[in-house]
């Protein structure tokens, strides 16, 4: 173990910070091409670990505007939303 800002960690470790490390990058914006339809998944349609049933189904041409991301292997999404919050009511 060694010592470092954020106490013990194992001694092959290292702390980075998000976006500018050496193992991971911010992902822009931007959607490949697509025929037929996707299923658009809004922030509000993630609970907890879930995907509630009322998604909507999109296609290029009718997409909204923040339909601007598409899923990409071994990612995880932070979501932003201006002026909003996320509650779980616990159910």
């Amino acid at each position: 173990m060694n010592p470092s800002s954020f106490g013990l960690i194992p001694s092959k470790w290292k702390i980075e910070s998000l976006g500018d490390g050496s193992m991971s990058k911010i992902i822009g914006s931007g959607i490949e091409e697509f025929e037929g339809s996707k299923y658009y998944v809004a922030t509000v349609n993630v609970i907890d670990s879930e995907l509630s049933n009322d998604l909507t189904e999109i296609t290029m041409d009718d997409k909204t505007s923040r339909a601007n991301m598409q899923p990409v292997p071994k990612s995880v999404w932070f979501a932003k939303m201006k002026d909003s919050r996320k509650y779980n009511n616990g159910g």
